[in-house]
């Protein structure tokens, strides 16, 4: 990740937190980066999102990091290395995590409010205005 977005903590209420030390949205935004397209920061919440769920089930299960590496079968130095933000885990140790956790992954891409409505609309409506012209040019040349 950039030097640029590591400052930035990604989830909801980043705003709103800037916005309780007496400064408008705008003004928060003011100097930030654009965020919302960058897979850099996505990646970021991605793994924040890992280590939260891990913490949460550790402390629910009763279980150290100790046992969690016997379990996972590497290191308990990693799995320190994965809850400290200093390891850049794959697909491959998620899984191993969730199998060690007795949890299910669930990987839902969901829209983003707003945008992406209207820009489907309008690709609707191309689409559709695109079937009418061809049913109208075959009526047109019929064979």
């Amino acid at each position: 990740m950039t030097e640029e977005h590591a400052a930035v903590a990604p989830g909801p209420g980043l705003l709103s937190r800037l916005g309780e030390l007496g400064r408008s949205d705008e003004e928060a935004n003011r100097g930030l980066p654009d965020l919302e397209h960058d897979w850099e920061f996505a990646l970021f919440g991605i793994r924040y999102e890992v280590i939260d769920q891990v913490q949460r089930a550790l402390e629910a299960e009763g279980l150290s990091q100790a046992e969690l590496a016997r379990r996972m079968g590497v290191s308990r130095a990693y799995v320190s290395k994965i809850l400290n933000e200093q390891a850049n885990f794959q697909m491959e140790t998620i899984a191993k995590l969730a199998v060690a956790l007795n949890r299910e992954i669930h990987i839902r891409f969901h829209e983003k409010p707003g945008e992406p409505v209207a820009r489907r609309k309008a690709a609707r409506g191309r689409k559709a205005s695109s079937t009418a012209s061809r049913v109208r040019k075959s009526k047109a040349n019929p064979g």
